[in-house]
């Protein structure tokens, strides 16, 4: 199955099902993904496109759950 025939699939699951993937295939589905290093660099790099658009109170919540508390 091609990713443009999964997505619509996958929305159209409950929350509770999308919640039931995420943490019975989604650890290997990571796990795939990320050992890509070309994939890691580019998702990285949007995201911290993404972060650095934040508010900074939004950005300080981020590094707390993320456990990287205060910003030195």
């Amino acid at each position: 199955m091609k990713c443009e025939e999964l997505t619509p699939e996958f929305e159209r699951l409950s929350r509770e099902e999308k919640q039931r993937f995420m943490g019975q295939d989604g650890v290997g589905v990571r796990k795939e993904v990320m050992s890509d290093t070309a994939f890691t660099d580019r998702t990285l790099s949007r995201c911290r496109r993404m972060v650095g658009q934040m508010p900074e109170t939004m950005r300080q919540l981020r590094r707390e759950w993320m456990g990287g508390g205060k910003k030195p």
